[in-house]
């Protein structure tokens, strides 16, 4: 049986992962990405009647319909295959749409870099994760090519807003009485990430799965060997 770390070791990667944080904030190359996202007003208070909201994860897929910002239902599936090409995904989304939603929020598992388009957040994949490459997808603007794919395939214009896993479970905590600088945001399943405030209208997402810091396990190391993105 593997011992676990002792409270020398986990002490030793908190002040090492907090040494990446504050020299990532400044600019500094770390094994954080530390991506700055705009938070716009539309994003905060969505206004569609009927509007759909998918999350798309390492392992999961989850489908919910809303109504007068109300859940109407929810559908949950596991992944197991792979996203190695855009149309593996799109195919996903387009099977799970529902036939009167015109707003579709995606939430992504995947590093992006934001972007904005006509004040409706989108997302640049930087590369894949968890075992699916989307190789196909790679410095595409994710909400972009999905509204061109959905339209083509169905005929409907579709507002597609993209988001960070990390960015939308911030935001979901945002109250009108809550200070954003006070909110952190963790994610722990088939990938880990954190994200919080930088100020109340910039949100961070770490990528923090590609925190290296710390001495792996043996298992660790082992897993590592056999992934997709071996050292990384």
């Amino acid at each position: 049986m593997e011992v676990p770390y002792s409270l020398s070791q986990l002490k030793t990667i908190s002040n090492n992962f907090l040494k990446e944080l504050i020299d990532a904030e400044k600019g500094k190359k770390t094994s954080l990405a530390f991506i700055k996202t705009p938070t716009p007003q539309s994003l905060l208070s969505i206004k569609a009647k009927i509007y759909q909201e998918m999350k798309i994860g390492g392992s999961n897929f989850e489908a919910k319909l809303f109504f007068d910002n109300k859940l109407l239902n929810k559908k949950r599936l596991t992944i197991n295959y792979q996203f190695t090409h855009q149309h593996l995904l799109f195919k996903l989304i387009e099977d799970n749409l529902n036939k009167e939603v015109r707003l579709l929020l995606l939430n992504f598992a995947f590093p992006l870099k934001p972007v904005l388009r006509n004040n409706t957040l989108d997302g640049k994949l930087i590369q894949g994760t968890k075992e699916h490459s989307l190789s196909d997808l790679v410095g595409k603007i994710i909400g972009k090519k999905l509204e061109g794919y959905l339209f083509k395939k169905i005929g409907r214009e579709i507002r597609v807003v993209v988001a960070n896993d990390a960015i939308f479970l911030l935001l979901s905590s945002l109250k009108k009485e809550t200070n954003p600088l006070s909110l952190i945001a963790g994610i722990v399943g088939t990938g880990t990430n954190f994200s919080f405030f930088l100020d109340k209208k910039t949100a961070v997402n770490l990528e923090s799965g590609g925190f290296n810091k710390f001495l792996p396990s043996k298992t660790g190391r082992r897993i590592d060997k056999q992934s997709l993105h071996p050292n990384r």
